[in-house]
């Protein structure tokens, strides 16, 4: 058996076991894999779309509507979650055993984000592997005010489920009507959030580029 073969074996044992446990248990794990998904640092080791693709390989298209709503409340509990914690214990989250594990590159970057954007961030930062995991807490520690950021953050959530659910439900109809390895709709949605995370860096970066590069205006 080759390691593509053992892959799939294994993602069709998962939605075996999803699908064993019932809708109502398959939402309530998907709720608690979604929150703590979003929330500070689990995000850094559990992929929410993955998680998302298995629940709708293992409920089926007409379990979608409860999952997209599920996915959003998960998602903005997920998120309010990690602004309390980088609220309560402020700049020192981020020297900590646990903010360590995360690279400077993802405090730097979402730090930067919310500096030039405010809770308007919570809106694309969401897209973003890894970084997004650190979004919500940083807004915390820099004491955005936490009215806006729900507003924003029940927008972000919207949207990413919403574009993952009609993803999951695409790849998925995918793998069962032509036959479609379920590890490579794996390895494309991951690709796919990698591929997102590495685009969003790159036009930073180009973006800071252009700021360095630019005169400062001459003083009187």
């Amino acid at each position: 058996m080759t390691v593509i073969e053992q892959l799939d074996a294994l993602v069709l044992d998962l939605l075996d076991s999803a699908s064993a446990i019932g809708p109502t248990a398959c939402l309530v794990v998907l709720f608690v894999v979604l929150s703590l998904e979003a929330s500070l640092f689990v995000g850094l080791f559990v992929s929410g779309e993955i998680a998302l693709l298995v629940s709708v390989g293992a409920l089926g298209e007409r379990w979608a509507v409860p999952m997209l709503l599920v996915a959003v409340l998960a998602n903005t509990v997920g998120q309010a979650g990690g602004y309390g914690i980088g609220r309560g214990v402020g700049p020192s989250l981020q020297r900590s055993w646990a903010g360590r594990k995360i690279s400077a590159s993802s405090w730097d970057t979402a730090h930067e984000v919310l500096r030039g954007r405010g809770a308007r961030a919570l809106l694309t930062t969401r897209f973003i592997a890894f970084v997004h995991a650190v979004v919500p807490a940083v807004a915390g520690m820099l004491r955005v005010p936490f009215a806006r950021f729900m507003v924003m953050a029940v927008a972000g959530a919207t949207a990413w489920a919403t574009v993952h659910t009609s993803l999951a439900l695409a790849l998925g109809q995918a793998a069962r009507a032509i036959g479609y390895s379920w590890t490579a709709v794996v390895v494309t949605v991951v690709a796919a959030a990698v591929s997102g995370t590495v685009l969003y860096r790159s036009v930073r970066r180009v973006d800071r580029e252009k700021s360095a590069e630019q005169p400062e205006p001459a003083r009187p």
